[in-house]
Parts: C-alpha cells; sequence; structure tokens
C-alpha cells in the first residue's frame, strides 16, 4: 500500500495497513522488520499532531476490537499487533506530552475491552504445559501475555514519570485479573509483576487480594502470582 506525499491515513486506511499482510513464517520475514521507516507516523501540519492522531486510531480499534476478527485471521491479528508495538511504539507515543491526557486515559481504558473482546473471546481459557513448563499456543496468546512490555522495553506500566496514569492502569489491571482468562489473568500478574519489583505497594496488594479472593485459580497461576508478590518475575 503506497500513500502519496502529505496523505493522512483515515483510520480504515491505519488497520489495513497495520494488519492486511500475509504471516510471516520467521520474525526476519516479518513486513514491518523490513523497511527503516514506518509509515504510521502521520504528516505534521494537517489539524494533529501524529501522536495525538495515533492516539485517537489505538483508543478507537481498542475499545471496538471485533472490526479485526471479522477481517483476518489470529494469526494476523497477533503480527498487527507486535507491529503497533515494535515499529510505532504505541506506549511511548500516546505518553507523550502532546497527547492530552483524557485521550492518555481513554486509550489504557480501551485495553480492557481488547483483552475482554478480543484475547479472553479468541483464546483458549486454560493454559498449555509441556514437561511442566508454560508454552504459548499460538502468537496471539504470546502477544496477549507479553503486551504490557512489547513496546521495546518501554512499559507503560512501570514508567515512573507516568504517575498521572497510574490509577488508570491499575484499574485496566484489576479488571483484567476479573477475567475468566487463564492467559489474561497470567498477563495482568505479569504487569503488576515488574511493578512489584520497583516496590510497588499497590501491586502487591492487589495481587494479595486476586490469590485470597479468587477461588478455584489453578495452583500454577498462583504460584505466579506468589511470584509476582515477592518481585520474581522476570
Amino acid at each position: 500500500m503506497v500513500f502519496p506525499p502529505g496523505y493522512s491515513m483515515t483510520f480504515d486506511d491505519w488497520v489495513d495497513y497495520v494488519f492486511d499482510h500475509p504471516v510471516a513464517d520467521d520474525d526476519e520475514e516479518k513486513w514491518f522488520l523490513k523497511i527503516d521507516e514506518f509509515g504510521l507516523v502521520f504528516e505534521e501540519g494537517l489539524g494533529d499532531e501524529p501522536e495525538v492522531r495515533l492516539a485517537e486510531y489505538v483508543a478507537r480499534l481498542f475499545e471496538y476490537p471485533g472490526i479485526l476478527a471479522k477481517r483476518f485471521s489470529l494469526d494476523q491479528i497477533a503480527q498487527g499487533i507486535e507491529c503497533l508495538m515494535l515499529k510505532e511504539r504505541i506506549f511511548y507515543n500516546i505518553s507523550r506530552e502532546c497527547v492530552p491526557v483524557s485521550l492518555q486515559k481513554r486509550c489504557i481504558a480501551a485495553i480492557y475491552v481488547l483483552y475482554r473482546d478480543m484475547f479472553c473471546a479468541e483464546l483458549p481459557k486454560g493454559p498449555t504445559f509441556e514437561d511442566g513448563e508454560r508454552v504459548y499456543a499460538s502468537e496471539l496468546e504470546w502477544e496477549c501475555f507479553y503486551f504490557w512490555e512489547a513496546d521495546w522495553g518501554y512499559n507503560l506500566a512501570l514508567e515512573p514519570s507516568h504517575s498521572v496514569l497510574a490509577e488508570s492502569v491499575f484499574d485496566v489491571l484489576g479488571r483484567i485479573l476479573l477475567l475468566d482468562s487463564y492467559v489474561c489473568q497470567e498477563s495482568a500478574i505479569h504487569a503488576l509483576g515488574h511493578m512489584r519489583k520497583r516496590n510497588n505497594v499497590d501491586a502487591r496488594q492487589m495481587l494479595e487480594v486476586f490469590r485470597k479472593t479468587r477461588l478455584g485459580v489453578p495452583s500454577e497461576l498462583d504460584l505466579y502470582a506468589e511470584k509476582a508478590m515477592e518481585g520474581r518475575i522476570v
């Protein structure tokens, strides 16, 4: 897909540009890793800062992720999410000063809908283990688990400079822990575990409440939450 100079992508253009690609057989063949520049940084001088337009599109997509399942395979969706993290660096860009705080918070809140209506709806409810080791049955399951720190290590939940978003992040993580999905809960625990490593008392308390109140949680997940409480998440 080629756009003329000065063209600013519509939302539909943007979705196609991110997700409408064949799934690569290996990482080196992924389309977005073959280009030096990325066309998703919108042209400046067209009314919005590029990061503001990006944040608006991210919020809109995550608020209605069902549009992806109707058009693309789960592997294409996983590849597109990885593209957003690695090339578009959405966590970093939506948290820039030029993006209004209200829009930043809208993006964070929309992540819960992405988990509920995409990850929880499309992925198996239970985990897969091989020889006692946790394995991820699909690329989408991995993207779900690693979502909070996939932006080149720029973990929005961990950046102390974004304390203004801390309440929104905690709210989303707490709601994800209530979903009936092992990998969604595991992902939230993973994020909280990294927050706990930075001596975040609220993260420990949320994990403690999860362990005390969520009856019937698989023993492996309870053990993972215990490790997270102790700051032993890698």
